[in-house]
């Protein structure tokens, strides 16, 4: 609860007309108190519930489609009465459909691979066979060097291998650039790679006199750089989890925010938090300043967001004139 107002603090902190400001915290408070397919994949068929599918369904998709050469998928088509009738063991489900995918081309989330395709960690790639290393596709420099681990390495870089570890007789776990030493902690099984400056001693780099130990392997400058999070950042900056340094409390999720800018949710699920500008913010039903998408503006309530200038925008039935209500996101008269 705390942190909800301590964003709205933040939001209403930041300069705005007194008007819009009045609305977002009468609207927080009122929420408190108020608790691929394409591998030439077999012909899929359809048939209806009412045809049997399933149970008792191979009947339906054998006098279909012939006997013993088509066979009824368990699971509906999304959003449909249909089934689907595929080859034998040829049947692939996706958030949103049923289709027929021969089981070598079949990727998961990727979908159905095509002729010449390889499913690597679920994506459909073109990947040679000498080029695949486990869940990896190496690069044309690359070599696979242990497909237990995934590891592709740069041919002529070395290769450090650790005893007991995936692979067989002490598996190469990394790969150091040419002029490098293999670092090897014999106690957590990792290696680092250290340079000339760096010698490696007790399985880690050496730092220099004007530098401190940083994360694995890394040495920070004392007078220039601080370590946060295992990397080095300038001083005055932070790691904001990725290895991207920004100006503290600058951090969201993985972006830096800008100049105007502060970190809040977004009312696109597929990325919680964004960078945003007080304009773009609304209050969401449960309290939390929500910030609208770039290109749109929040609506006369603060209840939703709308392209600048589209007066029929809404969010609720309290941002439409008199004789209006809000039908999915538009004004419509009653009646």
């Amino acid at each position: 609860m705390s942190s909800r107002f301590d964003d709205l603090a933040r939001t209403l902190a930041t300069p705005m007309p007194r008007r819009r400001a009045l609305r977002l915290a009468a609207a927080a408070l009122a929420a408190v108190a108020l608790p691929g397919v394409g591998a030439r994949p077999a012909r899929a068929g359809l048939t209806s519930v009412a045809g049997g599918c399933p149970p008792g369904g191979q009947k339906t998709c054998a006098e279909q489609f012939g006997k013993d050469i088509s066979e009824c998928c368990s699971r509906p088509i999304p959003g449909s009465g249909n089934y689907t009738c595929c080859p034998p063991g040829q049947c692939f489900y996706t958030a949103t459909t049923n289709t027929c995918c021969p089981k070598d081309f079949q990727c998961g989330k990727g979908g159905c691979c095509s002729e010449g395709e390889r499913c690597v960690n679920e994506k459909c790639v073109r990947c040679d066979s000498d080029k695949v290393c486990g869940k990896e596709c190496c690069e044309e420099s690359e070599t696979c060097v242990n497909a237990a681990k995934s590891l592709c390495c740069v041919k002529t870089w070395n290769h450090c291998k650790v005893a007991g570890a995936a692979g067989p007789a002490g598996g190469v776990v990394k790969c150091c650039p040419p002029r490098h030493e293999c670092c090897t902690n014999r106690t957590t099984k990792t290696v680092t790679c250290c340079d000339a400056q760096h010698p490696c001693v007790d399985g880690r780099c050496r730092c220099a006199k004007d530098e401190t130990k940083c994360g694995d392997g890394k040495c920070c400058k004392k007078d220039k750089e601080v370590c946060s999070r295992g990397t080095c950042c300038p001083k005055g900056r932070e790691n904001c989890g990725d290895g991207r340094c920004c100006e503290k409390g600058k951090c969201c999720g993985k972006d830096c925010c800008g100049k105007g800018e502060f970190c809040a949710s977004s009312i696109a699920y597929s990325k919680p938090k964004v960078c945003c500008t007080s304009n773009r913010i609304i209050v969401a039903p449960s309290g939390k300043p929500v910030c609208c998408p770039r290109g749109t503006l929040p609506n006369d309530s603060d209840t939703g967001c709308c392209p600048p200038g589209n007066a029929s925008c809404c969010g609720d039935e309290l941002a439409c004139l008199g004789g209006f209500i809000c039908v999915r996101g538009t004004c419509q008269k009653v009646g």
